[in-house]
């Protein structure tokens, strides 16, 4: 694609490794120093060059980028984002971040936990339209699956801003 990714909550860039061949840059951002480092030792054994780390906790870089400030939104807008890809913890995205990525024509959603997926998709269903829901059985054994959502922006005329919403 000619077009960028926003990857984040990328831990150790697991899902950042194929999906950089599909996409111009990749924009991945994850607050673990940690993760950070073996994410960017993944990325270079792989021979992946076009990914670009930010270390940042998502909420604070959401609100940032929504509000237009900081480095978080400078990092931001160097990009011409199409998808974001989202695999938060098992709370789910918080507001902040759905706000954000409503803002885009794809979404891809992980997630571990059934319930916080149900409510955050009750929110992304509003200006997305679910294209592909898939389930993983990552933790056996457990109540926990891993979901993986593709979502895709409504087209404008199919959804109307409610009065006092904008």
């Amino acid at each position: 694609s000619n077009r960028d990714l926003l990857d984040l909550y990328c831990g150790n860039g697991n899902y950042t490794v194929p999906l950089s061949r599909l996409y111009r840059n990749i924009l991945s951002i994850e607050l673990n120093k940690s993760l950070v480092e073996v994410a960017r030792e993944n990325m270079a054994n792989n021979g992946v060059t076009n990914v670009t780390f930010q270390r940042s906790d998502c909420l604070k870089f959401s609100a940032n980028v929504n509000a237009r400030r900081g480095e978080e939104y400078r990092a931001f807008e160097r990009c011409d984002f199409s998808t974001i890809l989202v695999d938060p913890p098992r709370a789910g995205l918080d507001p902040s971040t759905l706000v954000l990525a409503r803002s885009f024509e794809h979404i891809i959603y992980i997630s571990c936990n059934a319930d916080t997926l149900k409510t955050c998709l009750e929110e992304l269903t509003r200006t997305h339209d679910i294209q592909s829901f898939t389930v993983f059985d990552h933790f056996p054994y457990t109540r926990y699956s891993e979901c993986v959502v593709h979502l895709r922006h409504k087209p404008v005329e199919s959804h109307a801003i409610p009065s006092g919403d904008h």
